[in-house]
């Protein structure tokens, strides 16, 4: 690979031509995580979807998919599922196909369609998402969703763990080219994870403590704890889990 940059939101993306390039959707509270969590409990293909209305239109013509989502954190109606990782990781799902609608992640995904590749990244499959993207050798983009159209700080450091584990992953004559936004999330990786990413730091953070997620928090900041990386695969439209 030759480069690493990052993008602060999703909507900072949209226009961008990701041509060429790999791309990877960070989006760790919570739909990265939960994506991560689905497939690794037994979810065989995760279709991501814009709106609640393609999503309950989806469900009409297909009544065995599950529903999975939030809106402003809370699960919508007739929704099978929230998006709680934490809570997600205690069901098993048989083969089970699900449909995913969030407020902040899956706008990030459709803003990179243009990508040679998508991945979606978190804190933990830094490892596993890592050795897929050198293998491919590509440029690599990074795109925080953020909150709301707002930069989080998690996504930011999630983004620069995963910079610091491409750059100690590469051979010493083939490291990366980082732009200054990826050279400054460097720096935020080195800052102690429960300083940085707390209540008083992060307004998402705050929001999913006070309507009950704290859990989830705990979850998604743990490191390197799965294997799995979904792979956005654009003839399907769905993620599955990527085999190289």
């Amino acid at each position: 690979m030759n480069s690493v940059d990052i993008i602060n939101t999703a909507d900072y993306a949209e226009g961008i031509n990701f041509a060429g390039k790999t791309a990877v959707i960070i989006d760790i509270l919570r739909a990265s995580t939960t994506i991560i969590t689905l497939l690794e409990k037994g979810i065989k293909a995760v279709k991501p979807v814009g709106t609640l209305e393609e999503a309950y239109r989806y469900k009409e013509k297909n009544t065995n998919v599950l529903l999975i989502g939030e809106r402003k954190g809370i699960k919508p109606e007739k929704f099978d599922y929230g998006n709680s990782p934490y809570l997600l990781a205690k069901e098993t799902f048989n083969k089970k196909h699900a449909v995913i609608t969030t407020t902040n992640g899956t706008r990030a995904l459709f803003n990179t369609l243009s990508a040679e590749y998508i991945f979606i990244g978190a804190l933990r499959n830094i490892k596993a998402l890592t050795a897929c993207i050198l293998s491919l050798n590509r440029p690599a983009v990074i795109v925080c969703a953020g909150t709301d159209s707002h930069f989080s700080i998690e996504d930011f450091y999630a983004a620069g763990i995963l910079v610091k584990s491409l750059i100690q992953n590469s051979p010493e004559n083939n490291r990366p080219e980082l732009t200054d936004i990826s050279n400054l999330s460097l720096f935020t990786a080195e800052i102690e994870k429960d300083r940085l990413l707390n209540g008083k730091t992060c307004k998402h953070y705050r929001h999913l403590t006070e309507i009950g997620f704290k859990k989830d928090i705990e979850y998604a900041l743990s490191i390197n704890k799965s294997d799995i990386v979904p792979y956005y695969n654009k003839e399907k439209g769905t993620l599955n889990i990527y085999d190289n």
